[in-house]
């Protein structure tokens, strides 16, 4: 059985959820994350990047294999991948959309494997990990139909000072894509399959300690 507290978390990130509150469903992930044992928690972060591994592959080459292998050693063995490799990635990430997405959500996911980190810390990689691979998700399946406007969202800037995008028009089109109703269900479910993830693991966790 699941504390008060828990259910309660529970609720509220239902209904953060709902609303798209970005900040209140990153809290509650790390409210909940932190209450499973470090295990079940990795596995609910490993188990959503293997679940877009295909897709991540029908874009790239045979120089990202090291991206299969990265999640089969951390599923398989619970070892993190290695850190210099996960970090030169990072400055050379694939241009298409929701890949460099992808792999910051692998980076975060070998980060919160680090035992020099805080337990607070991994669970915030965990939580990073999370958004990362759900932005992943919602950037490939809109941008992915709409290359011009990828290119041109990719190419927006902001004036320091003012504010102002440098492009209007591409300003427009991700303002399009996050207020996309298909965007908004997508990401919807992304989440409410995750928040039932981690619902699981508290209930098996509450079980095993019977």
């Amino acid at each position: 059985m699941l504390s008060s507290a828990q259910r309660r978390d529970l609720d509220d990130l239902q209904l953060a959820i709902a609303r798209r509150d970005q900040q209140s469903i990153q809290y509650l992930l790390k409210r909940l994350l932190a209450e499973l044992d470090y295990y079940p928690a990795l596995a609910i972060v490993v188990e959503r990047l293997h679940g877009w591994l295909d897709i991540f592959e029908s874009y790239t080459d045979q120089s990202y294999a090291w991206v299969r292998a990265a999640l089969v050693q951390i599923a398989n063995y619970g070892v993190a991948p290695d850190e210099e490799a996960l970090a030169l990635a990072l400055r050379t990430p694939p241009s298409e959309p929701g890949l460099g997405n992808y792999l910051k959500a692998l980076h975060d996911l070998g980060q919160a494997m680090l035992p020099k980190h805080a337990p607070s810390a991994r669970v915030g990689y965990l939580v990073s990990a999370l958004v990362n691979v759900t932005m992943a998700e919602l950037a490939e399946s809109w941008y992915g139909e709409r290359p011009d406007a990828w290119r041109a969202v990719r190419a927006l800037s902001f004036d320091p000072v003012t504010g102002e995008p440098n492009d209007p028009q591409a300003a427009q089109m991700a303002y399009s894509f996050w207020t996309n109703s298909g965007t908004a269900s997508l990401e919807r479910r992304c989440w409410r399959e995750i928040a039932q993830a981690i619902e699981r693991a508290l209930l098996r966790g509450a079980s095993a300690s019977l």
